[in-house]
């Protein structure tokens, strides 16, 4: 199904995309608008709509994420991003970059979404042993940002006796810090 009409948010930028319309929905669009917002537009070219081709469902992820057994692969349909440095990409290529994705879920972007964040969680989980210690440090923040999601990090603070993840100075905490992570990937797989 294509969509006709979508309204983008992002900041202070707001773009409305028309596509495959006709006058009569345009001229719809410039009541609802006014005339006054209609002076502000910048940009319309009267180019055709491009599609921007999204991998099948039965394809597998590009990264071999791990699938968790009760997710369908015919149930995925990924979201393809059309701005910022993975434009045209979808999250599967942005999962490696574990602070990128803790700032979507942290801005509700319009364009993440948690079933996807669980259908490439596999690509964390093998990354949890040899990432950047800053990189844990936003996967665990990032699942703290799940709905109705237990505080990881206030556990492992309380546990350690410290007030941030990222006061962790001593190898060994690190070390019990991807453990624990590792346990939760797991847990999370079986489900």
């Amino acid at each position: 199904m294509k969509e006709k009409i979508r309204l983008l948010m992002e900041g202070n930028r707001l773009v409305l995309i028309i596509e495959d319309t006709s006058p009569e929905e345009v001229e719809k669009v410039k009541r609802i608008i006014g005339d006054v917002m209609l002076e502000r537009v910048e940009g319309i070219i009267p180019n055709k709509p491009r599609d921007i081709s999204i991998p099948q469902p039965d394809v597998q992820p590009r990264h071999n994420a791990v699938i968790p057994a009760a997710k369908k692969a015919n149930e995925y349909s990924p979201i393809v991003f059309s701005t910022g440095r993975y434009a045209g990409k979808t999250l599967a290529d942005a999962m490696n970059e574990a602070g990128y994705v803790l700032w979507l879920a942290r801005n509700e972007h319009n364009e993440f979404r948690w079933s996807d964040f669980y259908y490439f969680l596999g690509i964390w989980h093998r990354n949890c042993k040899n990432a950047p210690y800053k990189d844990i440090c936003a996967m665990i923040k990032t699942l703290d940002l799940r709905p109705n999601a237990q505080s990881i990090q206030s556990e492992i603070t309380n546990a350690l006796g410290i007030a941030d993840i990222e006061d962790v100075k001593n190898p060994n905490d690190e070390e019990f810090v991807r453990e624990l992570l590792l346990g939760i990937f797991e847990k999370m797989k079986k489900k």
